[in-house]
């Protein structure tokens, strides 16, 4: 074999060399183009799921308690129940004696309570959307107690129906028993009716959007 004749030799060897490799190595890239394409599609409904469900939650800033909840009461004595009870001193709490009844009734059991919190700074109650309310409600979200403000409606005029927003949450029996007040307010917990006498519906949902 002269030495042309040995480097076409050569030649062809590394043609062939090449050959098997690119074979080899094709499907290969193909596997990982697809597997690459896939983690990216997947990475991306991640991420527009994310943006979603933010958007989502600015937009409805509605918190709803799952399971039972327990949203009225009657009276001990079985009467209607009353909006009524004696007002607290800075650094305490109240409960009327329907929530009383429903924490007794009710005890050992899981369940929520939704009521209404009437706030009172020296015996005098704030108003439900002074800046004054919406601290007293963002340091109980701090201390993980879902509040907010809920609505109903009362009679006004020649028998009309008015909305209006009042302080709400959703309590554990554990939570109402052990709430943790503030020295310069005091609480009040009940439970809400609309004009009508009916207990406000706890499917509602309490705003927690404070600060529109």
């Amino acid at each position: 074999m002269n030495s042309e004749q040995l480097y076409r030799a050569i030649g062809q060897i590394d043609d062939d060399l090449l050959t098997r490799y690119e074979a080899r190595r094709q499907p290969r890239s193909k596997y990982w183009l697809k597997w690459s394409s896939a983690i990216a599609f997947a990475a991306a409904a991640v991420i527009i799921s994310f943006m979603a469900t933010n958007v989502w939650n600015q937009q409805n800033p509605i918190y709803t308690a799952s399971g039972t909840v327990i949203q009225s009461e009657t009276t001990p004595s079985g009467g209607i129940p009353s909006d009524s009870y004696a007002t607290p001193v800075n650094g305490s709490k109240f409960y009327s004696p329907e929530v009383q009844q429903a924490l007794k009734k009710n005890a050992g059991k899981d369940v929520k309570y939704f009521v209404a919190i009437d706030v009172f700074n020296d015996m005098k109650p704030i108003e439900v959307n002074s800046a004054e309310a919406v601290n007293e409600l963002e340091r109980l979200t701090a201390l993980h107690y879902k509040v907010g403000y809920a609505t109903a409606w009362t009679y006004q005029g020649n028998q009309q129906q008015v909305d209006y927003s009042y302080i709400a949450g959703y309590f554990t029996a554990d939570q109402l028993k052990n709430f943790v007040a503030d020295s310069h307010y005091g609480y009040g917990f009940r439970f809400a009716t609309n004009g009508d006498g009916l207990p406000v519906d706890a499917d509602q949902g309490i705003d927690i959007d404070f600060k529109k």
